[in-house]
């Protein structure tokens, strides 16, 4: 069992006041960063891992769902049957207007002919957008939206975030556990 450990009165370590402080202060921000870094990992790992699951976690970097869903917030979008998708409701679909990037808006119409198609449309846009979405090109259903925290899934989506969300924090990590353990190691070689 890897413990943090840090002196609980001065008394007892033999540290005086200032040496106390320190070590508790230390203990603290230690606990803060690994708490960040696994955080940090996870919200890597899940925004990666999701669109295997048939899940979307991404950043929206338009307006055009304003003021429903703003610039910069991050949505999460559950696989669905296309079926059940209804009037209103908000869908992230792949366009051949925009191959490389998946479009965030509202089913404004349904058409229930064969094959099944929807006309979609942003909230802040004038205009149902130019192009049906045939249900084959649906990916998932918007079931969550926060505002401001998709900038940095948009980030994390980039080759640098990749690095900085997912490799720098698993490195770290598996650093300190590494360090702690080969410190819990020697000790009892000591003790020994």
């Amino acid at each position: 069992m890897l413990v943090l450990y840090y002196p609980r009165t001065v008394g007892d370590t033999g540290l005086n006041s200032m040496e106390a402080k320190a070590s508790r202060t230390y203990g603290i921000l230690y606990v803060i960063s690994i708490i960040l870094f696994c955080l940090i990992l996870l919200g890597g790992v899940a925004i990666y891992s999701a669109p295997h699951l048939g899940w979307v976690i991404d950043g929206v970097p338009t307006r055009s769902m304003s003021p429903t869903i703003s610039r910069g917030a991050l949505v999460i979008a559950k696989p669905v049957q296309t079926n059940s998708i209804a009037l209103g409701d908000i869908i992230i679909y792949r366009s051949n207007i925009t191959p490389k990037n998946n479009i965030c808006h509202r089913v404004v119409s349904i058409s229930t002919s064969s094959p099944l198609i929807f006309h979609t449309k942003g909230d802040a846009n004038a205009f149902w957008d130019p192009e049906p979405v045939p249900a084959q090109d649906i990916i998932a259903k918007v079931v969550w939206h926060f505002p401001v925290i998709g900038f940095a899934a948009i980030f994390i989506h980039t080759p640098v975030g990749f690095i900085v969300s997912v490799v720098v924090p698993g490195l770290t990590i598996a650093f300190l556990i590494l360090s702690a353990l080969r410190s819990e190691l020697s000790g009892k070689k000591k003790g020994a």
